[in-house]
């Protein structure tokens, strides 16, 4: 059976983020898992299209400050180091988010005949942001708003926040149901 695969913030604790980006998809050629990071798996009239994301913290308060206070309260900005051997850093997760959004409209905007399903970590829409975090800055670091790339996609699976969710927008369904 096929599993999608997609890493989390929480895989990378205590890694370098390339380097475990890249033993992730050399363990899982010849197998059934399709890691995907910036990568797309294409079976049973189904396109996969999948990558972490990471965020853009513009949702909610300034950038600026939601990225100061990503600093001072992730452990994804002590526990996660990068190839130059600094820690991962609230502007390189803003970086990737940019290398991964251009990515997915890149791959959202290709014709496919049949389904697309985006499957990312990090949310996709304020939605998935539950009502008794509502005003907090920490919002931006677990959600951007991509309402238009929602648009592009017939479902959306996502992860990193801790609550169920189950909407849509702009037509695609964007479904979130964590373990823990």
């Amino acid at each position: 059976m096929p599993v999608i695969y997609v890493a989390g913030n929480h895989e990378f604790y205590n890694y370098c983020r390339e380097d475990l980006v890249d033993e992730l998809r050399e363990k899982s050629v010849g197998t059934s898992v399709h890691f995907l990071e910036r990568d797309v798996a294409d079976f049973w009239g189904a396109r996969f299209v999948g990558c972490t994301l990471w965020t853009d913290y513009r949702l909610g308060d300034t950038q600026l400050e939601a990225m100061k206070s990503a600093r001072r309260c992730l452990n994804d900005h002590r526990a996660i180091s990068t190839r130059s051997g600094t820690e991962f850093s609230p502007r390189d997760a803003l970086n990737d988010h940019h290398a991964s959004r251009t990515w997915l409209s890149g791959e959202l905007s290709r014709p496919y005949d049949g389904v697309t399903v985006v499957v990312t970590h990090h949310g996709p829409h304020p939605f998935s942001v539950h009502p008794r975090y509502a005003g907090d800055v920490l919002n931006s670091t677990f959600v951007s708003d991509l309402t238009p790339l929602l648009a592009k996609a017939d479902m959306w699976f996502h992860g990193h926040v801790h609550d169920v969710f189950d909407y849509a927008v702009q037509g695609c369904r964007v479904v979130c149901n964590p373990l823990g």
